[in-house]
Formats: structure tokens, C-alpha cells, sequence
């Protein structure tokens, strides 16, 4: 019986040391470090104060990108050749749906004016005030930016000698 026990367990032995002799031989090779002080790093866990998500603190200044922007009216007069054409285009694309007078001038925009940009949204509108001088001509000053919706006309904002204001 001692027999059978001791077979047993030197083949379990013999198994397991094969094993980790397999096991040794497997292993990785060594990373190699550039210098002494990124190994010491690699080895070190950080705590969690040790990291900063910012560099130089948290208050880094946004940069604004329309700052210098030098566009006028005029750049578009001169690339279709009158203000006219350029107020085609924007009833060919939709843009611009019609214009009329509800004791105040009111300008009908459509769904593509809704997909330009802000700053492409606000060219538009200081466009037509180029064109037709609403600011400087008129009583009131100022146009009123409509959309036709679901529920009728909505009031999408208000061109002034102030620029354009969008609810």
C-alpha cells in the first residue's frame, strides 16, 4: 500500500516539476528599460494625486477661432457677381423661404438654414440686412427670423444693429 502511495506521488511530482520547468522556459523575456529611472517608474504604482489632467492647472484659455474673422458681405457680392444672384442661391437651396412685412420685416428660413453653422447662420442674416438695409432704413431696425413648423409659423430670432440673436 506504502508502495502505491509513494508511485503516486513521485509521478505527481515528476509531473509537477516538468510542469514548471515548462513554465520557467515559457516565461517572457526581460523588458529592457532605457535607463535606470523609467525602470524604477514601471515598477512604482502612482497615486492617485501623482496624476494631473491638466497641464499648468486647470485653467487653460480656449482659443476662439472666429476672433479674426474678416468676412463682409461683400466677399460673396464678388464671388457670384451681385447681391442679387447671391439671394437666388439662397432661394435654390432653401435656405431662404420668402420675406414679407408684418409690421415688422420678417425672413423665412427653411430647414437648411437650421444645418448651417452659427457663424455661417449669422452671415446669412447680416447678408440680407447688406442687401436691403433693414437696420438703417426702416423704423423698427430689426427682422425677425421665422421657421415654418409643425405648429405654424415659429419665431426662430431677431436681426438688429446687434447682430443676430437666436432663440
Amino acid at each position: 500500500m506504502r508502495f502505491k502511495i509513494l508511485a503516486f506521488l513521485s509521478v505527481f511530482v515528476f509531473i509537477g516539476g516538468a510542469s514548471a520547468q515548462d513554465m520557467e522556459s515559457r516565461q517572457k523575456a526581460p523588458v529592457v528599460y532605457k535607463s535606470f529611472n523609467d525602470a524604477i517608474r514601471a515598477t512604482k504604482k502612482k497615486h492617485h494625486s501623482e496624476r494631473a489632467p491638466y497641464y499648468k492647472g486647470a485653467k487653460i484659455p480656449h482659443n476662439n477661432q472666429w476672433d479674426n474673422d474678416d468676412w463682409r458681405p461683400e466677399h460673396w457680392v464678388e464671388s457670384k457677381g451681385s447681391a442679387q444672384a447671391v439671394i437666388d442661391g439662397f432661394y435654390d437651396e432653401g435656405v431662404i423661404v420668402r420675406q414679407y412685412e408684418d409690421k415688422v420685416p420678417v425672413l423665412e428660413v427653411g430647414k437648411p438654414f437650421l444645418r448651417l453653422s452659427p457663424p455661417d447662420q449669422r452671415r446669412v442674416a447680416e447678408f440680407i440686412d447688406y442687401a436691403f438695409q433693414i437696420t438703417q432704413g426702416t423704423e423698427h431696425g430689426v427682422f425677425y427670423i421665422t421657421i415654418d413648423g409643425k405648429k405654424g409659423q415659429q419665431l426662430l430670432g431677431v436681426y438688429s444693429e446687434h447682430g443676430l440673436q437666436l432663440q
